[in-house]
């Protein structure tokens, strides 16, 4: 989703950019509509950083979670206090799949040749390009 190397969805809004740009050339759209194209891209790989970035920070480089403590008496309202609350490790029925989708996610973009070959076969055959 946040569309710059090494994420994800860099490939994908490459590709976006590249084809508003040989649209140009091809005389389907005019080049301001090109570059407005290519600008809402880079935007929204930016926006997307912004979001998306303390997420993937505290998921990975976190700390401990935090919890309200209850450490006043019946009737006393007041801030909460924190307390450090010690997270376990998860198990290999958590890990497992999140690290084959992990694997085959690098595969799969290290050798993007051949899914793509899959791809162009089946548009030819649907589309008759």
């Amino acid at each position: 989703m946040i569309g710059i190397p090494p994420f994800l969805g860099f490939f994908s809004k490459w590709l976006l950019a590249k084809g508003a740009l040989d649209a140009v050339t091809g005389g389907i759209i005019q080049p301001w509509a090109a570059y407005t194209i290519v600008g809402a891209i880079v935007l929204s790989g930016l926006l997307n950083v912004v979001y998306y970035g303390p997420i993937l920070i505290n998921g990975w480089f976190g700390g401990k979670e935090e919890r309200p403590a209850h450490a006043h008496g019946h009737g006393e309202h007041h801030e909460p206090a924190k307390e450090k609350v010690k997270l376990t490790e998860p198990s290999w029925v958590m890990v497992s799949p999140m690290m084959a989708l992990a694997i085959s996610t690098l595969v799969l973009g290290i050798y993007i040749k051949y899914p793509l070959k899959l791809v162009a076969s089946v548009v030819k055959i649907y589309f008759k390009v």
